[in-house]
Order: structure tokens, then sequence, then C-alpha cells
């Protein structure tokens, strides 16, 4: 306390001195500064790295990624908030989607009444192939293509053994460029699916500037490059490696592909 040179009756002013401060007006009222050894510690393990998975290559088949995307996609979640939920790249996740669209969501009105109140004429509904139907047609058309030494045969046999077929969709995967350009060539002209159709995925290595490589694929492939995604391949086996997947979503043109596997396995 500081006693205070006032008036009677004032109380003295109470006050505290830093440690700095006491070491120059009372040094010995402190204790000797001492080194206090560090609590133990049990020794940390070094994390192992992460052998290269599915999450390195966004073509392995047992990545569950774009299945998920296509799921949320239609469920009308946003290309952003799908690509923030699986960590990954929106463009990547638009090339995943590739056509799928949420839902529409109509007003309620009763089945066959116009906006206007009024009675529309019934149209009939477009007639598709079953996949399964398409499936057996494949297969049969392509038998009897052997059967006559149609050498068409030998493009169909290129594009199943490039193909990762799924129920949906089939994606050719090659770092090939003129494979994948005959390949491609080949699904447009024997399957009818349109050019617009198709989503490419990009890989590219280290070394690979990703928007000139898809300039370059883009035109080797004859499409827009809007159709082109590049993403970053980090298990290339090197630096300037490159690997595309063409894809195409249609159930059809899956079970096209499909059929000419089936038939080519029972080929002599």
């Amino acid at each position: 306390m500081l006693p205070f040179d006032g008036p009677a009756g004032e109380a003295p002013v109470p006050y505290a001195l830093t440690a700095r401060a006491r070491r120059l007006v009372a040094p010995d009222s402190l204790p000797d500064l001492a080194v206090v050894p560090p609590a133990s510690r049990p020794a940390t393990q070094p994390t192992p790295a992460r052998p290269p998975g599915p999450l390195d290559d966004p073509t392995d088949r047992s990545d569950t990624r774009p299945a998920r995307a296509r799921a949320s996609a239609r469920a009308g979640r946003d290309p952003a908030q799908i690509a923030a939920s699986l960590g990954v790249d929106r463009q990547l996740v638009a090339a995943w989607c590739g056509d799928v669209r949420p839902p529409r969501r109509t007003g309620r009105r009763r089945s066959g009444q116009g906006r206007d109140g009024r009675v529309a004429a019934v149209q009939p509904a477009a007639v598709t192939r079953p996949p399964d139907a398409a499936r057996t047609a494949a297969r049969t058309a392509l038998q009897r293509r052997s059967e006559a030494g149609d050498p068409t045969v030998a493009a169909l046999a290129l594009v199943v053994g490039l193909a990762d077929l799924t129920a949906h969709a089939v994606a050719l995967t090659t770092d090939d460029a003129e494979l994948a350009a005959l390949a491609t060539r080949t699904l447009l002209e024997q399957t009818g699916v349109p050019r617009r159709r198709l989503r490419v995925v990009l890989q590219a290595g280290a070394g690979v500037a990703r928007d000139l490589a898809a300039h370059r694929w883009a035109a080797r492939l004859d499409l827009r490059v809007e159709a082109v995604t590049a993403a970053p391949w980090p298990a290339a086996p090197h630096r300037d490696a490159t690997r595309v997947s063409v894809r195409a979503a249609d159930p059809v043109v899956a079970a096209t592909v499909a059929g000419w596997r089936d038939a080519l396995l029972t080929l002599r």
C-alpha cells in the first residue's frame, strides 16, 4: 500500500509491482530463476505415407465419388456443394455428372389439362429401346458381322477393350491419342450417341500445361474444348504423362457396348 499525503481520512492507494519492477526495487523478494525441464510427452509415430488409391485416380473403378456426384446432381444439389462435399474440383464434378439434370418440378394440374385449363391432346410417348433389348440386338448384330467378315468388328473390339461399363454409362480410358480418336469415332458412328453428350476427363502429370493439353485432346477427338475437364494425375508414370476418359452417360449406349462384349467373348 502506498501512503497518500492528502487530507485526513483518505485511504492509502493500493498498487502492485510487476516482476521486472520487483527485481529492480526488491530483488530479494523474488525466488531465483530456474530452468524447468519440459514434461515428458509420448513419442509420436510419423504418419505413414498414404498409398495411391481411389482418391488419387478419378477413373479408378473402386472410386464411388462419380456415382455419389451423379446421385447428388439428380437430387438437385448445386455442383459447388457437391464438389465441396467430395473434396474435388467443380469442373471434375461437371464431367462426372455429364448431362444429369435434377427432376423438373411442375405445378399440380390434372392429367391432360394445360396451363390455360383446357384439356390438351394426348401425345404418344417416345419409343426407346430398353437396355436389355439393345444389348441383345448388339450381340446378335456383331455375331453376324463377324461371320460376314466385316472389318468394323476390329474397331468394335477396340471400343470394348477400352470400355469401363456401368448400367448407366460407358467410359473409354487410354493414354494413346490414336486409339482414343478411333474408339471415340467408332462409338459415335455405331451407337448414334450425339457428340454433345460426350464428356472427357483429362488427367495430366505435374509437368503438363493442362489448358494446352485440353485443347489438343479436344481437337484430336473432334470435340468441343468445353467438353474436356483437366485434372491433376498424382499417380502419373512420369511428369509429362496424360490420359483421357471419354464418357457417354446413356444406358442404351452402355448396353450396346455390353452386347458387343458378349459377342466377342463367344467368338472363336
